[in-house]
């Protein structure tokens, strides 16, 4: 289904392919090497309009974000966003929420500069505001937690706009870099610490992230739930020594010991409910008079 661009021009035909294969998930044929998004088109066919070209760039862009490509698709979104123009359409808008979302998956700096008047206007305006203040949230140093409350702020506009699957994975990431930084600074960090660092209130969510980024390899660490903290590792658990396996097994068996006993204590509590022991005591009875039967028979 790859459609050759040999001459690399723009056609008005362009949108059309990249939003049938957006459509259809056609990814393979858009990440053919001979495919439109292979190399930028030099040349624009005589029948192409403005709004062509703006199409073109947005589904491009929005077909280089699904194929994970984040610095070719903030390159799409941009050239939308840098097309002269004295008054800025909805496809410009819409791009320019793409575009934030792909210079900050790609960890670029978003650059207006080139953008034409209406959209720089726009891009400083407080229209934008839920997007200019993720950009401005990941330059700040604590950035998963400033994220975290820019994200928990507009997040009804996300939803809107149709990015909040992008907005997610910006914060993801921030929150796989922070995670990473704490591993550095600490060896052992108690879990309430650990899900306030990363920008999250509760802390069953945040062990689970943690825990995410442990069985995908991202962090080497292991959570200790007797005790209520995380413990970072600097290498490979296979490096570990006999003296650290050791200290693994007794904190084993001692979750272990800890959870038998609070098995013990709710059995204890449950047998001297009266509602309960009367409910025991009811199927104790049936039960012999059911053994009585069938032994008569």
């Amino acid at each position: 289904m790859a459609r050759a661009q040999s001459e690399a021009v723009i056609t008005p035909q362009d949108a059309c392919y990249l939003r049938v294969c957006l459509k259809l998930k056609a990814y393979d044929a858009l990440a053919a090497s001979d495919g439109i998004l292979a190399a930028p088109a030099m040349d624009v066919a005589p029948a192409l309009d403005a709004t062509d070209f703006l199409l073109r760039c947005y589904y491009g862009g929005r077909a280089l974000l699904a194929l994970r490509r984040y610095p070719e698709a903030a390159r799409w979104f941009q050239d939308a966003l840098s097309a002269p123009a004295t008054a800025l359409s909805a496809i410009a808008v819409a791009a320019y929420k793409k575009y934030a979302l792909a210079t900050l998956l790609a960890d670029a700096v978003a650059d207006a500069s080139t953008f034409s008047s209406p959209a720089k206007k726009y891009s400083t305006s407080r229209e934008c505001d839920a997007y200019a203040s993720l950009l401005a949230a990941a330059k700040k140093r604590d950035a998963a937690k400033e994220l975290a409350d820019v994200v928990e702020r507009h997040e009804a506009t996300y939803e809107l706009d149709g990015n909040a699957g992008l907005v997610a994975l910006v914060r993801d990431r921030a929150v796989a870099a922070k995670a990473r930084s704490l591993a550095k600074t600490y060896s052992t960090l108690r879990l309430g610490d650990f899900a306030s660092a990363i920008g999250f209130s509760d802390v069953e969510a945040a062990e689970r992230v943690l825990y995410g980024m442990i069985v995908r390899g991202e962090i080497a660490a292991r959570i200790d739930g007797v005790d209520g903290v995380v413990r970072f590792s600097e290498g490979d658990e296979s490096s570990a020594t006999i003296e650290d396996i050791a200290e693994a097994l007794k904190r084993g068996l001692r979750a272990v010991s800890v959870l038998d006993a609070r098995v013990r204590e709710e059995s204890d509590a449950l047998s001297r409910h009266k509602k309960f022991a009367s409910h025991a005591l009811t199927e104790e009875r049936r039960a012999a008079a059911l053994a009585h039967v069938e032994t008569e028979s």
